[in-house]
């Protein structure tokens, strides 16, 4: 039994290894990787050698996965250029496993300790995420590690050896084993890694037990498939990145049968790469991948066509709510009339934005965790409506723009860009805040909530205003929107000072811990406030130069 838990507690390290790995890449490069993989080129050489990159800045399977997905929903790349990216990231995610089969385990607290001294003491959020990642490889090799001594103390005669054995007569089995596990662990990497411990058991030694090479093969095809899976689940929401997704799994099926089928072949020369069993099953993982990339980069146009013949355009069964409905696919000619299409997204864009302010403040007043993850949700809507829109203001070319259709693109792109700065401040911080009540149980007085409730009406209010101001490009609604920013400025510099003066003469301590949530809560309400304002201050600066025009003549 001891053994059995001993297996369970290094897959477990191995897993936590690639979600910290995970973590640490996103703290260490943040969305630096989305871009990489939206600017990947449209030539399958530099699409090749960009997944390549990426993948040895993020050697996370599911990472790269999720990117992936993202930037195809977000129409950055198409899905065969994304094919190619990911055909020479497949390559790069090996690497990991190679280190994994070198059997340094015994190093494995070297990194522990550099990744634990950068992550608890460095202040610089890039040399955390650097300590992360040190700690993700120090996990992993602790969980191979362990996996290998485990499975050593099992009886080679014993019913849990037998039983593998029994299975690894039938490959096609194991492989979809594995790829079972691959979708349950989310990791390619995880689940290969279980595999090179399970495989380098024995040791040089020949004590224990250690999984066969012709089974370790099976798995590794098997876990290759498994990924792919998960990359079809992220994908599944729109058709672009559920066609992405489908052209993966089908060249990892195909590639995984001619692994099995070929296996009297692939294991003599595996076992001529190397003489330990680790080192064979890394080989194997990296001679798939590459014998996909030799096998699909040749029909990836007619594999493209497969799976758009296999998901029509019509297939998506929900309406995105993170696609635009009212940009055209192509340019249309006239460009008042292309203004005039992503004005109205702009609004939508601005009900959306409305609706999570709206939602957050619900969902404070209850407590509703689960609504603050709709909020979040909706806040990838608002940055993927944004992408789109940017991209369509982009297109028009600037020299056919008259100067009114040049200022009103400019006018539309500041507009967009607070909305989408309010979309972050409810996300990042408001959200966060509900959160922060939660956890701590924080509870206000009814003096507190009528305050609050008071000066985030005003704000809903102005948000109207500034909607309709927008829209209409009325010089007295910026005006009283303007107004309204005054007002609401000195009023929450007022209740900040109220708030001080009540907290000073206040012994109950349940009011000092809620103080820091409550003086947070007038701060970013004041922040949305000033970016709806900003759409005034055009307004009513076009307004003065006409008037001035007028006057002259």
């Amino acid at each position: 039994m001891l053994l059995f838990f001993n297996l369970l507690g290094g897959i477990a390290l191995v897993l936590y290894g690639v979600r910290t790995l995970r973590k640490g890449l996103d703290r260490l490069l943040g969305e630096r990787l989305g871009a990489l993989l939206e600017h990947a080129s449209c030539t399958p050489p530099r699409a090749l050698l960009t997944g390549l990159g990426i993948s040895f800045l993020a050697p996370s399977s599911t990472s790269l996965s999720n990117l992936a997905v993202r930037a195809v929903q977000a129409r950055h790349v198409t899905p065969r250029q994304m094919l190619l990216v990911m055909l020479g990231a497949d390559i790069g995610l090996t690497a990991t496993v190679q280190l994994l089969s070198l059997k340094i385990e015994h190093f494995a607290p070297i990194f522990i300790l550099f990744g634990v001294a950068f992550y608890q003491y460095a202040k610089s959020v890039r040399l955390r995420g650097f300590g992360q990642i040190a700690l993700s490889f120090g996990f992993l090799f602790l969980g191979v590690g362990f996996i290998g001594q485990a499975a050593a103390g099992v009886n080679p005669g014993g019913d849990f050896a037998r039983v593998l054995q029994i299975v690894s007569n039938h490959p096609a089995i194991l492989a979809a084993a594995a790829a079972l596990i691959a979708v349950g662990l989310q990791s390619s990497t995880a689940t290969v890694g279980l595999i090179v411990g399970l495989s380098g058991a024995a040791g040089g030694s020949g004590d224990g037990f250690a999984l066969p090479l012709a089974a370790a093969v099976a798995a590794v095809a098997g876990a290759n498939v498994g990924v792919a899976l998960t990359t079809l689940m992220m994908g599944w929401a729109q058709v672009e990145s559920r066609r992405l997704a489908l052209g993966i799994l089908l060249s990892k099926i195909v590639v995984a049968a001619l692994f099995l089928l070929a296996l009297p072949l692939v294991l003599p020369a595996l076992t001529a790469t190397s003489m330990q069993m680790p080192r064979q099953v890394a080989n194997a993982h990296t001679g798939f991948n590459v014998l996909k990339l030799l096998l699909v980069l040749p029909f990836v146009p007619l594999l493209i066509r497969a799976v758009e013949n296999l998901v029509p355009a019509g297939t998506q069964a929900n309406d995105d709510p993170a696609r635009p409905r009212y940009l055209e696919n192509q340019l249309i000619d006239g460009n008042t009339l292309a203004l005039s299409q992503s004005l109205r997204e702009i609004l939508r864009v601005a009900e959306i934005v409305r609706g999570m302010c709206d939602d957050v403040w619900r969902a404070l007043k209850s407590d509703d965790e689960q609504l603050v993850k709709e909020i979040s949700d909706r806040d990838n809507q608002v940055d993927q409506l944004d992408a789109h829109i940017k991209r369509f203001l982009a297109r028009l070319d600037a020299h056919s723009l008259d100067p009114d259709q040049a200022g009103e693109r400019l006018r539309q792109l500041t507009y967009l860009s607070e909305l989408e700065t309010i979309g972050d401040l409810v996300d990042k911080n408001l959200c966060e805040l509900v959160r922060k009540k939660i956890r701590r149980r924080i509870a206000f007085s009814p003096q507190a909530w009528a305050v609050l409730d008071d000066l985030d009406r005003r704000v809903s209010e102005n948000m109207l205003i500034a909607d309709a101001a927008f829209h209409t490009r009325d010089a007295d609604l910026a005006a009283k929107l303007l107004r309204h920013k005054e007002y609401i400025d000195r009023e929450v510099r007022q209740l900040r000072d109220t708030h001080f003066y009540q907290l000073n003469s206040s012994s109950v301590a349940d009011a000092h811990d809620s103080s820091a949530v409550h003086l947070d809560l007038l701060t970013n309400l004041r922040r949305i406030n000033s970016h709806v304002s900003h759409v005034a201050f055009g307004l009513t600066q076009a307004n003065a130069t006409r008037l001035t025009g007028e006057s002259e003549n």
